[in-house]
């Protein structure tokens, strides 16, 4: 991905849910340091209300990454999720 590289000319692809935005910004940080860009989707509840408890029933956020980030992000996620 070019430095300048406009975000609408990205193709971002879900890499992963996660139960809750706790977790969504914790695997942010591990793309952080991994310099992967990445943005984060709340589910409706969790951004309308700003809740970020981890264990919330039914609240989840959605990680996506830059489509060339996918493999790599994938691997992190496995490697720490499961």
């Amino acid at each position: 991905m070019a430095p300048n590289e406009s975000l609408e000319n990205i193709n971002w692809v879900k890499v992963k849910e996660l139960p809750g935005k706790v977790f969504g910004e914790m695997m942010g940080e591990v793309f952080d340091s991994e310099g992967i860009p990445y943005f984060l989707k709340s589910d409706w509840s969790a951004s309308a209300y700003n809740i970020a408890p981890a264990g919330l029933a039914g609240s989840y956020v959605q990680i996506y990454v830059p489509e060339e980030f996918c493999g790599e992000a994938n691997d992190l996620l496995v490697e720490l999720m499961d």
